[in-house]
């Protein structure tokens, strides 16, 4: 969230590297190096709104080799967040589990079978995508 309280619509945890040239709000964040926890204030970046965030996602995954892997690969959320962590998306040592239980979890189930009730497009839960995209 902003200092203001209202989202940042950043979902994805995105960093504001030296390269972000847009709207950023530093909050504390848990980073591992050499398997140790270490406790630091980050700038991660903000969008305008939701779409944005997820578009700026997109790019920054296609932007860069080392996530062509997790691109690539088919058939389960579970295996596209393993092949993220493995290229070095985020630090934690647990990122792709992490991701895995909340792609089972109910809250996630439910929201998915909401979406498939309300969306032109079938949804894919197994493959985290809709057709036609």
């Amino acid at each position: 969230s902003r200092s203001d309280g209202s989202s940042s619509f950043n979902l994805f945890g995105i960093k504001a590297g030296s390269s972000w040239h847009g709207d950023s709000v530093a909050k504390p964040t848990l980073e591992y190096r050499n398997g140790l926890a270490h406790r630091e204030q980050a700038h991660f970046r903000a969008y305008d709104d939701l779409g944005a965030g997820f578009d700026d996602y997109v790019a920054l995954l296609e932007s860069q080799a080392r996530y062509s892997k997790a691109l690539q690969s088919e058939g389960s959320g579970a295996r596209f967040a393993s092949a993220l962590q493995e290229a070095g998306y985020a630090t934690d040592p647990d990122y792709a589990s992490k991701i895995a239980r909340v792609i089972k979890s109910e809250t996630m189930q439910r929201a998915v079978t909401e979406l498939k009730l309300s969306s032109p497009q079938p949804i894919n839960l197994e493959s985290g995508s809709t057709s036609g995209r």
